[in-house]
């Protein structure tokens, strides 16, 4: 191949079990020259990574391991600030970072949406009891302000998108200070402003936030909060996680006006099976240098649950091992209708069987 498939390099050897010595797999990868590889639907920004990966066993889990190097020193981090009065349990999935700001300010698209400083930190969620119940939470010096800038600049935007394939509407809240995406099948989406002891946030949902009687996890909270120069933390039930990205998935290639991957397909078939049976996972990544990250994943498959479904994505590409399926399956634009008439609304995703 071109210079893309030249720029990774793996070396495999494949053990028995956990007591053999050395990694299962070890792959390096410059990350800045993978574009030729995967064509346009891979367009790293300036300055990315070169990345080393090696896997191993550990009992009945799959050890991860990694290095990731950057051309120029990274920022310093600012302490962490979860809006725990937001999280509640019981929870299946929870993510954490941080150090975003001098990443994400320089951003021409942030900039156009004219909504003030960019967040440092980023804080992910997903409540058991439905597909739809993923939360997040951005921390802004001041939401109000950012809230105030997205709710001219965003609406336009995702209009553009969303009201053409006749999906509902983006529009401002009358019920609070902030967004709502209204007549979209399954979901109520929304994106306001909260002002709690802990900061100022945008905080968005799928689904009106559940707000129980068990604050966040404990053990969760003292592990992102007692590792120093932690960076990004992730602790998923796996397989109820791969469930609900069935159905995101698939939702959102409708959303997206997207062909569905289709139920016989071999990926869908894999996760339909498969994952029940993947044990949970815990990944971690430390600054452990001026311009050094390392990674450590526990796992049972050295996968997460959307990894797995970005995983399916790419391998069922038409032009595989180039693009991704749900940006190549595109769909015609939804043909105009007679004046007076109205069109049904759109059928929801098949669900996993």
């Amino acid at each position: 191949g071109g210079g893309g498939e030249r720029s990774l390099k793996a070396a495999a050897t494949f053990g028995g079990g956990a007591g053999d010595s050395g990694p299962w797999l070890e792959i390096s990868a410059d990350l800045g020259r993978l574009g030729a590889a995967f064509g346009e639907s891979w367009n790293p920004p300036p300055g990315a990574p070169k990345i080393r990966l090696a896997w191993s066993g550990e009992g009945t889990n799959l050890q991860t391991r990694g290095v990731i190097e950057f051309p120029r020193p990274l920022p310093a981090l600012e302490a962490w600030q979860p809006p725990t009065n937001l999280i509640h349990e019981p929870l299946f999935s929870f993510t954490a970072l941080r150090g975003l700001a001098s990443w994400i300010s320089p951003a021409s698209a942030w900039q156009e949406l004219q909504a003030g400083p960019a967040p440092d930190q980023l804080y992910f969620w997903a409540q058991s009891g439905s597909p739809f119940m993923d939360y997040a939470a951005a921390l802004v010096p001041n939401a109000s302000q950012a809230i105030a800038g997205l709710a001219e600049t965003l609406p336009p935007i995702l209009n553009a998108v969303v009201a053409s394939n006749r999906m509902g509407v983006v529009e401002k809240s009358t019920n609070f200070h902030g967004l709502t995406w209204t007549h979209v099948p399954l979901m109520t989406p929304y994106l306001r402003e909260e002002i709690l002891p802990e900061g100022q946030y945008l905080h968005g949902g799928l689904s009106p936030n559940a707000l129980t009687n068990r604050p966040a996890p404990p053990g969760t909270i003292h592990d992102l909060l007692s590792q120093t120069n932690l960076v990004y933390f992730d602790r998923e039930t796996t397989g109820p996680r791969v469930e609900a990205w069935m159905y995101l998935s698939q939702l959102g290639r409708i959303v997206a006006r997207r062909h569905q991957l289709p139920a016989e397909a071999a990926t869908i078939e894999w996760l339909r099976t498969a994952g029940p049976l993947l044990a949970a996972a815990d990944t971690r990544i430390t600054q452990t240098g001026a311009a050094e990250w390392t990674l450590e994943r526990q796992s049972g498959i050295g996968f997460t649950a959307p990894e797995l479904h970005a995983l399916a994505d790419w391998l069922e590409s038409p032009l595989f091992p180039r693009g991704m399926f749900s940006l190549l399956a595109k769909l015609p634009p939804p043909r105009a209708l007679p004046p007076g008439m109205t069109r049904p609304p759109a059928p929801a995703p098949a669900p996993p069987r």
